[in-house]
């Protein structure tokens, strides 16, 4: 019999399901995993990188695509009968399968990491968590604060980036950095992600580079080789000097920069972990921001990670219409100009290291009871 399934659409899925699957030894796992799971010699039955996608709309589009993944997942998660369906991340997809599961007599024990948004949009949602899943375990504390009062077992474990960072062992690749000032550059790591965002953080900080006079070195971090094409050709058009960064020195680049424009997600907390000032971006394509504020209505009073869990700003964030090079622009010069400003913000950054570090248990135990 399989021990585990596991499945998890993304990155930061990935990494997430590494972390946690590689303590536990003399199981059979299996799953739809990507590169850092493939480490562990997890038996793969799908890619992660089929499911990789972006916005409403891309999912909309790929919808063919996704119920064949779907389908193939289902009937060989039946055959293989685990004890334990570990789904990460990827909600409306894990919600469906755990459904499926169910209603095919599926016994096994089925666990979600990484909870749904219920805070931001579709509260309905938990009574479905209730009644599919067994066990739910959260990454941010104010997450396990909203199932206080629920019936499905909720333990909040600790967010493990900050923990990734404090053993990461920093190199001096970026030398030819030493002594100047930098800005960087964060775009993403899926090609639609960067050609929606690139252009307007270029183009923000244009009056800062040193190209064109400023005092700032302009960095990007490329995440992936596969988007060089993309970046290179987005960067002709502005005839700035960029200075490219391997996502192999992503951190290095991180303790070294004055100031970072990024994507929201996850980057920001590592960002915070180095006490980045930072300035979120988010232009959203106008079908996607149509359907975010008039069919979901999500309204929120911040939609970067790091403000949410502080519950008041740290980092400025602009997202769809306000996501303009003018704002940013504002931005970069309150914070290379006035050091009131950019101290409050390292100061958040400190608040949030200590908020993530809080009680960071470990979540093999929570999963070991069922096998």
């Amino acid at each position: 019999m399989t021990d585990i399934f596991v499945i998890c659409g993304e990155k930061s899925g990935d990494i997430l399901g590494a972390k946690i699957l590689k303590n536990i030894t003399n199981k059979q796992i299996i799953g739809v995993i990507g590169p850092e799971m493939r480490k562990l010699n997890i038996s793969e039955i799908l890619p992660m990188e089929k499911f990789e996608l972006i916005g409403f709309g891309d999912i909309i589009l790929s919808i063919p695509h996704i119920m064949s993944i779907f389908k193939k997942t289902k009937q060989t998660i039946l055959k293989t009968n685990p004890k334990i369906v570990l789904l990460i991340d990827y909600i409306e997809f894990n919600l469906l399968l755990a459904k499926k599961l169910r209603k095919s007599g599926y016994k096994g024990k089925i666990v979600q990491l990484v909870s749904p948004t219920i805070w931001a949009w579709r509260k309905n949602r938990k009574k479905t968590l209730e009644r599919y899943f067994d066990l739910l375990l959260t990454i941010f504390p104010f997450e396990e604060e909203l199932f206080a009062t629920s019936t499905l077992e909720t333990h909040y474990i600790g967010h493990p980036i900050f923990d990734n960072l404090k053993n990461e062992i920093l190199t001096n690749d970026l030398s030819h950095l030493d002594g100047k000032k930098i800005i960087a550059l964060f775009p993403g790591s899926r090609i639609k992600e960067v050609k929606t965002i690139l252009k307007t953080q270029l183009e923000s900080v244009k009056p800062f580079s040193t190209t064109f006079g400023g005092d700032y070195e302009i960095t990007l971090c490329v995440s992936h080789e596969k988007l060089l094409p993309a970046i290179k050709k987005i960067i002709d058009k502005t005839k700035l000097k960029i200075i490219l960064i391997d996502p192999s020195n992503r951190y290095e680049l991180m303790k070294r920069a004055d100031l970072a424009i990024a994507k929201l997600g996850s980057v920001n907390l590592e960002l915070a972990f180095f006490e980045v000032p930072t300035i979120n971006v988010s232009p959203i394509p106008k079908f996607d921001l149509f359907l975010f504020m008039f069919i979901f209505k999500i309204y929120l009073p911040h939609y970067c990670i790091t403000n949410i869990i502080a519950k008041r700003r740290i980092f400025p964030e602009y997202v769809g219409m306000f996501a303009t090079t003018d704002n940013i622009r504002k931005e970069i010069e309150n914070f290379t100009t006035n050091s009131r400003i950019r101290n409050l913000c390292i100061e958040g950054c400190k608040e949030i290291k200590t908020i993530i570090t809080i009680n960071n248990l470990n979540p093999i135990n929570y999963l070991l009871k069922f096998l």
